[in-house]
């Protein structure tokens, strides 16, 4: 019992010790040029990370270059946020217009679930003025 006790706390240890996280300094990154236009700079990782929210999302001016394999090079997407590190010289913070299926998705989830929190509501009024008359 005791065996196992003490291997529960090594693992519980070791994992909670060995999570990544970003950096304490972060590498030195000109904040005043225009390399994040439409976007905000991490402190410390050197990334930007696109105004998804007002419609603004990363895109490649040039596809990567063969044989690149850094995911640092490229516009990454996900959890709702569109960022590229700042060694990729061709990615932007673009407006587009025509969104991908991840970002209609998400649009789409997020308008379906105020219109059922909207029509909740309308029943809970209905429901309310019903029992008071």
């Amino acid at each position: 019992m005791s065996k196992f006790l003490l291997l529960m706390v090594l693992y519980v240890l070791s994992v909670a010790f060995s999570q990544e996280h970003a950096p304490d300094h972060g590498s030195k990154i000109d904040r005043e040029s225009t390399w994040c236009f439409h976007g905000s700079i991490t402190r410390t990782t050197g990334e930007c990370i696109c105004s998804s929210h007002l419609g603004y999302f990363c895109k490649e001016a040039e596809p990567p270059a063969a044989g690149a394999t850094a995911v640092d090079m490229v516009c990454q997407q996900g959890f709702g946020i569109s960022f590229f590190h700042n060694s990729c010289k061709s990615c932007t913070c673009t407006h587009e217009s025509k969104m991908t299926s991840e970002w209609l998705e998400r649009r789409n989830a997020l308008r379906s679930g105020v219109r059922k929190q909207q029509k909740e509501m309308k029943l809970m009024k209905k429901q309310s003025s019903l029992s008071e008359k």
